[in-house]
């Protein structure tokens, strides 16, 4: 679905994003329209680039009534306007804009898939940083210990076993469908209905605040959006303290991997995450800049 945001844009930005959506292949895609995806991407498109950004919603700012303490604003501005105006300059900037979760990444051959079906020559994840996850009890005590939060990392040790699927949007849809493959019985369920994660040295089973009960050899937290995490453990990148580890450059272990803003930890403010993605941008453009000068 196009961002819905283009019905409140100029008229001229929401055709152009409508005329030229079938694309599958970009340059570059960046996931996350908070302020470090956006800013990426206003250097790559400047530089005549090719540039896909999944924006599901306005991240953490979607709360913020105020900000009082960015560069250029006389006035407090809400979150959501700042984000706003992020987007339209970057969607005059040619910047195509897909308001859709992602909810599968892969790399082959230096060739990123989003997804399933969008390819670029790199990725950014600029997705922030998961600030909660869900408050049930016994979920710390047993993570490891049969309570995952990646199908594709640990799914292979519940092969012909019966699992659980905590969450209800598309991303536990995605890693439910994965584990359909693997393991005999899938149950999803929400974190609304679960009481408690119990066991003795690994998860045993959950019991239901209507007081019955379900066993079940793993559990697989999927709730919300998939996170940076989620998406450093399908791809293998390192992670520190619930941060991507990048280099001061915002490059991860994988060529053409970037990341950048929250999800790399440090200070979580809007200048720091708007300075790191013009650091990822403009070095994906200088990147593609020397490859053809290497090639030529």
């Amino acid at each position: 679905m196009i961002l819905e945001i283009s019905k409140n844009l100029p008229k001229t930005f929401a055709q152009k994003m409508e005329t030229k959506m079938p694309n599958k292949s970009y340059d570059t895609i960046i996931i996350g329209g908070g302020p470090a995806g956006i800013s990426a991407s206003l250097y790559i498109a400047r530089a005549g680039k090719s540039v896909l950004l999944f924006a599901k919603d306005n991240g953490a700012l979607e709360k913020a009534e105020k900000v009082d303490n960015f560069f250029g604003q006389s006035e407090p501005i809400s979150g959501n306007a700042l984000i706003k105006k992020g987007r339209e300059h970057a969607v005059r900037l040619g910047v195509f804009i897909l308001e859709t979760e992602v909810v599968a990444i892969s790399e082959e051959d230096n060739v990123f898939t989003v997804n399933g079906s969008y390819t670029a020559k790199s990725v950014v994840i600029a997705t922030g940083k998961s600030r909660s996850k869900p408050n049930i009890k016994g979920l710390s005590e047993f993570e490891g210990k049969g309570v995952s939060f990646c199908a594709i990392c640990d799914g292979a040790f519940f092969k012909n076993k019966t699992v659980i699927v905590i969450g209800e949007g598309e991303y536990a849809k995605s890693e439910a469908k994965y584990l359909s493959a693997i393991s005999a019985k899938i149950i999803t369920l929400s974190s609304k209905e679960i009481a408690e994660i119990y066991g003795d040295k690994r998860v045993r089973g959950i019991k239901l605040k209507d007081g019955s009960d379900i066993t079940a050899d793993g559990i697989f937290i999927a709730e919300g959006s998939a996170s940076a995490l989620n998406f450093a453990d399908k791809l293998g990148i390192e992670t520190k303290d619930g941060n991507i580890v990048t280099d001061k450059n915002g490059r991860t272990g994988i060529d053409g991997l970037y990341a950048c803003g929250d999800c790399t930890g440090g200070l979580l403010q809007i200048a720091k995450a708007v300075g790191e993605g013009a650091v990822v941008g403009e070095l994906i453009v200088d990147s593609v800049k020397l490859k053809v000068n290497v090639s030529a």
